[in-house]
């Protein structure tokens, strides 16, 4: 269990909390969390902890809807990361930033026995 102050995530992420613990948002909420890095494939699948089926599953639609963006390859690696020019990620990461403040907020709010 992760926690921002002292507000417990269940699913160590607040947007995975609010949304749910579906495989492609936790794929997502991983290139989120790990914004300015590229990753490969295999890297994203075991970040996300995701298993390998699910995410192959998913992997197309999450590119084709342009949700991710090739970065750069590095032999046969291709590597990826969050679409920030995408409206929908941009809206994510504005939900994001939101549920994090609101975490932030109530962390202060919790009284310190003396």
């Amino acid at each position: 269990m992760q926690y921002i102050g002292d507000t417990k995530m269940k699913d160590g992420s607040l947007l995975l909390e609010y949304l749910g613990n579906h495989p492609k948002l936790r794929i997502l909420d991983f290139l989120i969390d790990n914004r300015p890095f590229d990753y490969s494939r295999n890297e994203i699948m075991e970040g996300s902890g995701v298993s390998r089926n699910t995410f192959y599953r998913l992997w197309p639609t999450i590119e084709h809807t342009g949700l991710i963006t090739k970065t750069r390859k590095i032999g046969r690696a291709e590597l990826y990361k969050l679409n920030e020019d995408n409206k929908v990620v941009q809206e994510l990461l504005k939900l994001d930033e939101v549920l994090s403040t609101q975490a932030a907020e109530r962390a202060t709010e919790i009284p310190i026995p003396a």
